[in-house]
């Protein structure tokens, strides 16, 4: 899943915010449908996974 996040970093006052535009308030954090860790995800069966999980479905697919 896809959360936007403030990243804040909080400008000192000789540089000043600049507020809504600035890069820094909605960053997309992805995160894994499955185990919930903040990490690359991959669209796999309908839901957001990270690829230890993909492997996870993977392998327990093989397992007779």
């Amino acid at each position: 899943m896809v959360i936007y996040e403030n990243d804040c970093v909080g400008c000192p006052d000789s540089i000043g915010c600049i507020g809504k535009t600035c890069p820094k308030v909605n960053v997309p954090h992805y995160y894994c449908d499955e185990c919930g860790d903040e990490t690359d995800t991959y669209i796999f069966d309908n839901a957001e996974l990270c690829s230890a999980c993909i492997l996870n479905k993977f392998k327990k697919t093989i397992d007779y």
